[in-house]
């Protein structure tokens, strides 16, 4: 073995046991070759970095860790409690099969889903609002301003006290409600954005009456069943069987959140799925395309939120938010914050680098951290 290779076991990968070197003298090794050793034991140095600061939020997170990096996991945890207030013992214990709420990291495949009628020709993001609920007030709501949040719609969630309390609140109930009571619009739409869970809801009911399926019937078909997700389901299937393994949300006081009306509402929220299932789902949506063509992922990872030509600091795609990047490399990522549960979930195409925090537990214990870990990545 070389002395060069052996200088740089040392150096980089302390007692980290490398691939095998190649036997070759020092003086017959080429500056390309010697290049690629320091890029390669550079790389895997990182890597331990990386694991090491993931081991350490492991020890405080209640729920999953998925850290992916040239297509293969570097790291994988779970653990915690599906309920703080309950016993903690054997049953009660987080496992790779146990359900969170995903929060808004859900919109991401219903904005998947309009795309696949786009790309099957069965609407246009150029579609009205009306074009589909024509009792509705909103007239000059175009599907592209749900998508991209720039609908100028009230926020649903705003309204909660004027709902029934005795009942889920369901999609259907909304579409009645702006009906009827029709909340003033907060912009025109196009000119302003405004991350508003209302575009999604509504989005998933233009599914269910374009498809004439139920939402998450249309959404297992053609984006679940393909991406082979296999543990993931919607609140309302869920809510009254005992039979699935489901976390609780908390708060940061490890106070429990009790049920609530509007978790039937989906579209924006109340998909439940694992780390392991959205690991399928990166596999299948972003890198190989099996949900929707490369055309059209590309369209849901750029920014389509422009304001005059000028998109604004929380740039937007399509179910999707974009960091835009031109050093380190364009972030698409979504969080997730409902009723206890946090959640964080990040892809860089440049590198097929892909980080994914699942809490029901919201003590911030990954807050800041998906940036530590690209700073990691990212150094000399």
């Amino acid at each position: 073995m070389s002395y060069l290779v052996i200088f740089l076991q040392v150096l980089f990968l302390g007692t980290h046991q490398p691939k095998p070197a190649v036997q070759k003298p020092l003086e017959k090794t080429s500056i390309y070759e010697i290049n690629a050793i320091f890029k390669e034991a550079n790389h895997q140095f990182k890597l331990e970095q990386v694991n090491d600061e993931l081991s350490k939020i492991a020890k405080v997170i209640n729920g999953s860790i998925l850290f992916v990096s040239d297509d293969s996991v570097m790291f994988q945890y779970t653990g915690g409690y599906k309920s703080l207030t309950a016993k903690k013992n054997v049953t009660n214990k987080i496992t790779e099969t146990t359900l969170f709420d995903l929060a808004s990291v859900s919109k991401q495949f219903t904005a998947a889903a309009i795309l696949k009628l786009v790309e099957h020709d069965s609407l246009s993001l150029e579609d009205y609002l009306i074009d589909y609920f024509p009792d509705l007030p909103y007239n000059t709501v175009k599907i592209k301003h749900l998508l991209t949040h720039t609908s100028g719609l009230p926020e649903y969630l705003d309204f909660e006290q004027f709902f029934r309390t005795d009942t889920i609140f369901t999609n259907q109930m909304l579409l009645q409600y702006l009906t009827c009571d029709i909340p003033i619009m907060t912009a025109t739409p196009g000119i302003e954005f405004k991350y508003t869970n209302t575009n999604y809801a509504l989005l998933a009911s233009i599914i269910e009456q374009i498809t004439g399926q139920s939402f998450p019937d249309y959404v297992r078909a053609n984006l679940l069943i393909p991406a082979g997700m296999t543990h993931t389901y919607f609140y309302t299937e869920i809510r009254n069987n005992t039979t699935f393994n489901v976390s609780k949300g908390h708060l940061i006081d490890g106070e429990e959140v009790p049920d609530n009306i509007l978790n039937s509402v989906l579209g924006d929220k109340s998909m439940y799925s694992t780390a392991e299932d959205l690991y399928k789902w990166y596999q299948a949506y972003f890198i190989d395309n099996k949900i929707i063509s490369k055309r059209y992922v590309h369209q849901a990872i750029s920014p389509h939120n422009q304001i005059n030509g000028v998109i604004p600091s929380e740039a937007y795609g399509y179910g999707l938010r974009i960091e835009v990047n031109e050093i380190t490399g364009n972030l698409v990522y979504h969080g997730g914050l409902w009723r206890g549960f946090h959640h964080v979930m990040t892809y860089r195409p440049k590198d097929r680098l892909f980080l994914l925090f699942l809490s029901n537990y919201r003590n911030r214990s990954h807050n800041g951290k998906t940036k530590i870990i690209l700073q990691i990545m990212d150094g000399a």
